[in-house]
This record gives C-alpha cells, structure tokens and sequence, in this order.
C-alpha cells in the first residue's frame, strides 16, 4: 500500500526533524505515544482507485495518502517550515499535495497537528 512507500520515503527523506523514529505507518505504537515533546508523523492510506480507461480495464491506480504531523508540547517553531519541507519532498517524489486541513488542537492534550494529503498514480505493467 501507498503508506508504507510514503513511510519509507520520509523515515530516509533527511528533512531536519524527520527520521525513521519519528515516522509511523497506519498507527503510532504505543510506547511512543506518550512522547509529547517528540515531533511525530503518521502516515495512513486514504484511497486506492483504478483509473479506468474504458471496457472495464485500467492501466494505473490512483493511490492517496494522508499525512499527520503531530508537533511537540512546546513547539516554538515555524510550522510552515516543516509542512513545506515535506510537501517540496513529496511533490520530488512525484505525489501531487491536494490539501492541507490546517493546524488543529487534539482533545486529549495540547499538541497541535496539521494533515496533508497527497496523490500519487502509479502506472500498471499491463491493463487489468
């Protein structure tokens, strides 16, 4: 699926922040949700669609994915700066950025987060 190539891409991405302890695929395990003054990143599939082509064949599926920065406690950098990093690296990778839902605040504690979505078509070897 589209998040694990997304998690592969970012945990080696070498985006200042970004690393391969910080970034998690489907869900953030456990042990790590309790480090609120660590910058962490999710990386969940949204949808996986074939682009069809016409006689019921396609040559490439749409995939989409969503990715969740959760920002530290007491984070009193530019939040612009790691989004746009991450957005310019994805868009190298050939993802499209279709949005951003902004910064928000989760119930459970005072972290804010911010979710960008991404779009990537992945061409067949032969028509299915």
């Amino acid at each position: 699926m589209t998040a694990g190539k997304v998690f592969q891409l970012l945990s080696s991405s070498g985006i200042e922040g970004v690393n391969e302890d910080n970034v998690f695929s489907y869900r953030i395990s456990p042990s790590a949700t309790k480090l609120d003054a660590q910058l962490q990143i999710l990386v969940t599939d949204v949808l996986e669609s074939p682009d069809v082509e016409g006689s019921n064949s396609f040559r490439a599926y749409e995939q989409r994915v969503n990715v969740k920065i959760f920002f530290p406690v007491n984070y009193t950098g530019d939040f612009r700066i790691v989004q746009d990093s991450i957005i310019k690296f994805m868009k190298k990778n050939k993802y499209r950025f279709i949005s951003s839902s902004g910064l928000a605040g989760l119930p459970d504690t005072p972290r804010l987060s911010v979710s960008l979505h991404f779009s990537h078509v992945e061409v067949l070897d032969t028509a299915l």
